[in-house]
């Protein structure tokens, strides 16, 4: 073999060497970067929430936010709290979720259906899972818990603005309301709540029905005798109108015309929920009037027992003592 020859066939042996450990090279890195990105990909932690919000999903335990949850990671999460954030401030924390979001429908007609279906966190969610909850936030605190009637006052009036904000939201309400979740691993994260219309609901009636309640108050209110085996059991009070699922603290006062027999209660009106007063209360003749932030909205004599009395129907603006029609 000339020295030609020679030289030719090692330059095609380095050749392919060369070829060969380029291409080792690559298999190894591509290795390398396929172990990283699976490696990314498992530790990597992705939750979105799409939260929605009606001023009518006020609750005896709490306000109702429905939340559509989704980890998009593939590993477990743990959602450890929730709290509720308007323009940029915490208003006020969760205190617990429910797995159906239904059960907020049925709250005005079967309360502890809420209770018994309350859970604590924290929630608990699998690789790739998607879950709808409805997170309960505790509204009721500042208003029960208030010390002296002016801070009992600024507590109503923040948490109806809350509603009202809430109830804007459909037609572009400038307040920014978002929903926080601590999550683990991941941290502490915010998502924008968006309005709830339900079918049928507008906004432009929510407001037609507000400027009637502010023109007329007293037409707005509702009183209803509640009787059980002929016995007077109690006193329903109602609206006819509410806007945004308006919330009032109403206190019932009753006061034995011929003694100094004086009973007095409080309690929340929800949006057009009836609330029921019971009443247990020896024989006698007694007046009863309800009363909303110092103002007489509703009033009534009657004796116990309990006399029927036929309707009362007054042209004149006041309060309405007949059963809904």
């Amino acid at each position: 073999m000339t020295s030609d020859g020679l030289i030719h066939q090692l330059k095609g042996l380095l050749t392919t060497g060369v070829v060969f450990g380029l291409a080792g090279m690559l298999t190894g890195g591509l290795s390398l970067y396929i172990t990283w990105r699976t490696t990314s990909q498992e530790a990597a932690v992705v939750v979105n929430a799409y939260p929605t919000a009606s001023a009518d999903d006020l609750t005896h335990a709490g306000f109702g936010v429905r939340v559509q949850l989704a980890n998009e990671s593939l590993r477990p999460v743990i959602i450890e709290s929730a709290s509720l954030w308007v323009d940029g401030q915490e208003f006020t924390n969760a205190t617990g979720y429910l797995a159906d979001p239904a059960l907020l429908d049925r709250s005005a007609i079967e309360p502890a259906a809420i209770t018994d279906g309350r859970l604590d966190f924290p929630l608990s969610m699998t690789a790739r899972e998607g879950r709808s909850v409805a997170i309960l936030m505790d509204v009721w605190r500042p208003v029960v818990a208030a010390e002296g009637s002016d801070t009992a006052l600024s507590a109503r009036r923040e948490l109806n603005q809350l509603l009202t904000s809430i109830g804007s939201l459909t037609s572009g309400g400038e307040r920014q309301i978002e929903l926080g979740l601590e999550v683990a691993p991941g941290g502490f994260q915010r998502f924008r709540v968006r309005g709830l219309v339900e079918p049928g609901v507008y906004p432009e009636a929510i407001r037609d029905a507000s400027a009637i309640q502010r023109q007329a108050p007293l037409q707005n209110w509702i009183v209803e005798p509640f009787v059980s085996k002929g016995d007077l059991a109690g006193l329903s009070l109602r609206r006819r109108f509410a806007a945004g699922g308006q919330v009032d603290l109403v206190q019932l006062d009753v006061w034995n015309v011929r003694s100094q027999f004086h009973q007095a209660e409080e309690r929340p009106i929800l949006g057009q929920q009836a609330q029921f007063f019971p009443l247990d209360l020896p024989e006698g003749a007694y007046v009863a009037t309800f009363r909303h932030e110092g103002t007489v909205i509703a009033h009534r004599s009657f004796r116990v027992p309990w006399r029927e009395t036929r309707c009362k129907l007054d042209r004149a603006p006041g309060p309405v003592w007949c059963p809904a029609g």
